[in-house]
């Protein structure tokens, strides 16, 4: 399955929306590691103009909300190579930030 790893620098749920897609294995535990500089901003699952960062930079300093996110779609209307209808389960341990 792919999903989104969403990561919000300003209140409220009509802000940019910092995305950064990854696939999973079925049974198989994985470690994953993104840098701040892979999220791309999105708003409304259309990739901002100039984006995978462009003239708008995350505010690391200050993330309200964090969001794992399963979508039949991609970004810009692009469908999910990997997305399957019907039960799902995601086990994860942590979610850190890391200087």
């Amino acid at each position: 399955m792919r999903y989104k790893l969403c990561l919000r620098d300003e209140p409220g749920w009509d802000a940019v929306t910092w995305c950064r897609s990854f696939d999973t294995s079925p049974g198989l535990w994985q470690e994953v590691r993104f840098p701040f500089s892979e999220f791309r901003p999105v708003v409304r699952g259309k990739t901002l103009a100039g984006s995978a960062g462009g003239s708008k930079e995350m505010k690391k300093s200050s993330l309200f909300s964090v969001q794992m996110m399963l979508s039949k779609y991609e970004y810009d209307g692009q469908l999910n190579p990997n997305f399957k209808e019907g039960d799902f389960e995601l086990e994860f341990g942590a979610i850190r930030a890391i200087r």
